[in-house]
């Protein structure tokens, strides 16, 4: 009896195994409340709850429900690897059955590459995924964005808002602050994404989930106007959803290089998609670089080497200035940032999203070296929105101006002035809007 069950096992074929794997997990996932999930989810957040609302500063506001649905999105992974895996593997069986030796590489690959992209592709809808590649990957703009949109997907909030913006979205809005002040009602997420112009808030829509969010916030300044559409946000932020929107703005005129062909690449393959994030998590490379220039040996500097050390510095930094300055003009590009924002504006009026757009600035130092004419214009375009959109709320001298201090580069705010100018938002969307603090 034993013997014959023993040998019954052996002749299992890996498909059978991958089969009954593939049913538990589908399984567990549907069953997952009755086979005490929840309880299981809500005894690790008695525990590292605090934990975790600390260490994600805020961004995690219910633990007990972040750690079940991590839990369901794991069994989900599980189910959709395993089918994809075993679906690979018959595909490979019935290939070589019909396939010589000789020929049967290309299609063997083929199922390979395909079932790698959809294992990546399924792994990218899930929070651990990403918060795995956060945690060991020099880049962080890619995974820093996705865990955001997943936390707002996620969120059962009334009202889901979502911030918009590039670097200075994210240096300017602190969404704890606002998630502090108006949770449980409603749920902040900021979407902002290095290297943003106007294009990226249409890019960025896709990625919302099922529905859109109530509100979107989204930060300007003379950077998304002015400087030069490059196509930098194709590779990270494509969907093949989105292809009629380059198409109509016509993108192409411009000249992005080859981040256009990038970017529609990786819109149908998750792992070129993610590529950056897991080569930085995988090689490590940009920690290799800090180190070796973190143990570079240095010699205490004389005082006199250390003024003229201090005024290269200055100087290299004054003709740095100068040269970020130039690079802002009103020209062409400038009309296709602000129609890819009016795109955004009218679809956002049909969605029902409550647009509220912040005209804000760059640090002063900058906005001084460039042309006049650059600040005229963006405040001019300010007053023509508010004719053509009248529903959506421009704010601009009712929020705090940053004086030189508040900056600790030319672009983005330190952490002090960041929490003040958030604190302000707060106030002014509240009277604005309409909304009332949050209770517990």
């Amino acid at each position: 009896m034993d013997h014959n069950s023993s040998t019954s096992n052996s002749n299992w074929r890996p498909e059978a195994w991958l089969l009954a794997l593939f049913l538990t997990a589908v399984a567990a996932y549907w069953a997952f409340d009755w086979l005490g999930g929840g309880f299981v989810a809500e005894q690790v957040a008695d525990r590292f709850g605090t934990m975790l609302i600390e260490k994600s500063r805020g961004r995690i506001t219910q633990p007990a429900e972040f750690i079940a649905i991590r839990m369901r999105e794991g069994l989900w992974f599980i189910a959709m690897a395993v089918g994809m895996i075993g679906v690979a593997l018959l595909a490979a069986r019935i290939v070589r059955r019909w396939c010589t030796p000789l020929w049967a590489w290309l299609p063997l690959s083929l199922i390979a590459f395909a079932t790698v992209n959809g294992v990546i592709g399924a792994a990218g809808e899930t929070g651990t995924y990403w918060m795995v590649l956060f945690a060991g990957s020099g880049d962080s703009k890619q995974p820093e964005f996705q865990i955001a949109r997943i936390l707002h997907r996620d969120s059962d909030a009334k009202e889901k808002v979502v911030i918009l913006g590039s670097s200075q979205g994210l240096s300017e809005i602190d969404e704890p602050t606002l998630n502090r002040r108006f949770a449980p009602q409603k749920y902040f997420a900021n979407l902002s994404y290095v290297g943003s112009h106007t294009i990226e808030f249409l890019l960025t829509e896709p990625w919302y989930g099922d529905e859109p969010p109530e509100v979107a916030i989204c930060y300007l300044s003379e950077l998304n106007f002015y400087t030069k559409v490059s196509g930098a946000r194709l590779l990270p932020l494509l969907k093949v959803s989105a292809w009629p929107t380059l198409q109509e703005l016509e993108i192409d005129r411009f000249d992005i290089g080859n981040r256009g062909i990038n970017g529609y690449v990786a819109s149908v393959l998750p792992a070129f998609q993610s590529r950056r994030s897991l080569e930085y998590f995988l090689f490590g490379t940009p920690a290799v670089e800090n180190k070796i220039k973190r143990v570079q040996p240095s010699l205490k500097p004389d005082a006199e080497s250390a003024a003229r050390t201090k005024q290269q510095r200055d100087e290299a930094h004054a003709k740095t200035i100068t040269r970020m300055a130039k690079t802002y003009a009103v020209n062409d590009d400038t009309e296709f940032h602000k129609t890819a924002l009016e795109m955004f504006l009218q679809r956002a009026q049909q969605t029902g999203t409550q647009v509220v757009l912040i005209f804000g600035q760059v640090n002063p130092v900058l906005s001084q070296q460039i042309d006049p004419t650059v600040r005229r214009d963006f405040l001019d375009y300010k007053e023509i929105l508010k004719k053509r959109f009248p529903d959506v709320l421009i704010l601009s001298d009712e929020l705090p101006v940053h004086p030189e201090s508040d900056y600790h580069d030319m672009m983005h705010l330190n952490e002090e002035a960041q929490i003040r100018y958030t604190q302000s938002l707060a106030d002014v969307l509240q009277d604005r809007l309409g909304w009332s603090p949050g209770s517990d």
